[in-house]
């Protein structure tokens, strides 16, 4: 019981400690740690997860989602319809 209630905890404070973090990193200077907190609370704000952290499951794998695909995006230097085109040639590709 102890261990959801710690996770419950984690999961709703997650904006706050992503901050902290990104403070930490910026004295630090890494800069892909930085560009993955980013991609996080920028996901987590599009999706609505900011203000309270509760969101629903489904809620939940679109937050993950969003994540992956922002990070990849900014990894790979793309915009949003240079992204959608790769991965729907890829997929393309697999079929």
């Amino acid at each position: 019981m102890t261990l959801f209630l710690n996770l419950w905890t984690i999961l709703t404070k997650a904006p706050n400690i992503i901050a902290i973090i990104k403070a930490i990193m910026d004295v630090i200077g890494s800069t892909q740690v930085q560009k993955i907190l980013e991609a996080i609370r920028d996901a987590m704000h599009d999706e609505g997860a900011m203000p309270n952290g509760t969101t629903d499951e489904p809620g939940r794998k679109r937050l993950a989602t969003r994540i992956r695909e922002r990070f990849a995006r900014q990894t790979l230097g793309m915009s949003d319809t240079e992204y959608a085109n790769f991965v729907h040639h890829k997929q393309q590709n697999i079929a």
